[in-house]
């Protein structure tokens, strides 16, 4: 099977006991990876579910900048806290935006701010 020169003076037992470990580590590696990859759709998944709350990412979900509360406006990129606020602060001011780019009136958007979240907003 071996040459004995690979494992010197050890017996067949030995030999096969060493064969089973190492199938077995090679097993519960592929089982780790297994979890590490599927672990983010998994999480990905629940996440979904919570509807408003979700991550967005752009042309799968869009957050309507007219009914959006604090924490789904938040879900857009490169909107904090703070400037969820204005938003809102400005939505109740103002009444309802009739285009996306009615945002560029919030203090602290400005067109390239606006660029990177068009594709994240509706009306």
């Amino acid at each position: 099977m071996f040459p004995p020169s690979c494992y010197g003076n050890i017996n067949q037992n030995e030999k096969e006991e060493g064969m089973k470990k190492q199938g077995i580590v090679g097993i519960l590696l592929l089982a780790v990876c297994m979890i590490l990859a599927f672990s983010p759709a998994m999480m990905a998944a629940e996440t979904g579910k919570k509807g408003a709350q979700a991550q967005v990412t752009a042309g799968q979900m869009k957050v309507n900048i007219n009914s959006a509360d604090l924490d789904a406006l938040c879900q857009i990129p490169g909107i904090g806290p703070k400037m969820a606020e204005r938003i809102i602060s400005y939505r109740k001011a103002n009444g309802r935006f009739k285009r996306v780019e009615d945002l560029l009136n919030v203090k602290g958007i400005g067109e390239k701010k606006l660029a990177r979240m068009k594709g994240f907003l509706a009306l």
